[in-house]
C-alpha cells in the first residue's frame, strides 16, 4: 500500500530489505526514535532523515508485495494494519517540519483527513484482535505499544470534534493495556484535555477552538493509587491536577 512520502534533496539513505515484520518494525522504530530525539532543524539532517523514511517505506510495500500469502494469519495481518498506522503517523510528523513554528498548534488543523485515516487503521488493528479473542470485560494486555500511544497523540494534535470522540470512543470500548499505556486512564486523560480546549464552545470543526485555549503540551505522571497527576502548558501558562481512573 503507498503513501505519500514528504520529498527531499537527494542524499544517500540506508537500503532497506525485509525478511520478517519485526525487522521492519525495528527499522521505524528507530527513524521514530531518530526524529523524537533530535527533532533535526536544518535541511541537510532533515532531508536524510525523510529519506531514510522513505526508503523504510518503499522496502515495506515491497516486503508485502512478496510475502502477501505468508501474511495472512490474524497476528501478522494485526502487526501490517499497526506499521501502516505508524507509517502514516510518522508521515504526517515530517509533512509538519516547515508549517510555521514548533509551538503553533494550529498547523495540525490541515491534517484532519490524515488523522481519521489513521484512525481506520487503529480500528482495524484492534478489530482484528477481537476476532481472536475471548469476549470479557478486563483489559487486554499487550507487551508492546501499539494503538494507544498514537491515539492519544491523535486527540492532543487534532481539533476536530468528530475525530477526537471517535478515537476516544476506540479506547474506551474496548479496554486494553500496552506496555505502561492503559487505555482507561488514557482515555480519560484525553476527555480532559478535550474539556480544557472546548470550555463552554460548541466546537464544529477545528477551526472553532483559538489558538490562546489549546495545549500545547500534556505530561502525566504516577500518582497516589489509582490517581495521576496531569500537567498541561497553555500559551498563558502551566499547572498540574490531580486525576482519579
Amino acid at each position: 500500500m503507498s503513501y505519500a512520502v514528504p520529498e527531499r534533496q537527494k542524499s544517500s539513505p540506508p537500503e532497506f530489505t525485509f525478511q520478517q515484520l519485526s525487522e521492519a518494525r525495528e527499522a521505524i522504530h528507530g527513524i521514530a526514535l531518530q526524529w523524537m530525539l533530535d527533532r533535526p532543524s536544518d535541511q541537510e539532517a532533515l532531508g536524510a532523515l525523510v529519506n531514510c523514511f522513505g526508503e523504510w517505506c518503499r522496502a515495506f510495500d515491497a516486503f508485502q508485495q512478496k510475502n502477501s500469502q505468508l501474511l495472512a494469519g490474524a497476528v501478522n495481518k494485526r502487526a501490517l494494519t499497526l506499521l501502516e498506522l505508524q507509517k502514516r503517523y510518522l508521515a504526517t510528523h515530517l509533512c509538519t517540519v516547515d508549517s510555521r513554528g514548533d509551538d503553533d498548534e494550529t498547523v495540525w488543523d490541515e491534517y484532519s483527513s490524515q488523522f481519521n485515516e489513521m484512525l481506520d487503521f487503529a480500528e482495524a488493528s484492534m478489530q482484528i484482535y477481537d476476532s481472536e479473542a475471548t469476549s470479557n470485560k478486563h483489559p487486554r494486555f499487550h507487551m508492546d505499544t501499539g494503538v494507544i500511544p498514537i491515539l492519544f497523540a491523535i486527540i492532543t494534535r487534532c481539533r476536530d470534534p468528530f475525530i477526537r470522540r471517535r478515537a476516544i470512543e476506540l479506547m474506551t470500548w474496548n479496554p486494553m493495556q500496552e506496555g505502561l499505556w492503559n487505555s482507561a486512564l488514557v482515555a480519560k486523560a484525553a476527555q480532559r484535555l478535550m474539556s480544557l480546549e472546548e470550555g463552554t464552545v460548541i466546537v464544529g470543526c477545528s477551526n472553532d477552538i483559538p489558538a490562546a485555549a489549546r495545549v500545547q503540551g500534556i505530561s502525566v505522571y504516577a500518582g497516589d493509587e489509582r490517581r495521576v497527576v496531569l500537567r498541561f502548558s497553555q500559551p498563558l501558562g502551566s499547572w498540574q491536577e490531580l486525576m482519579n481512573y
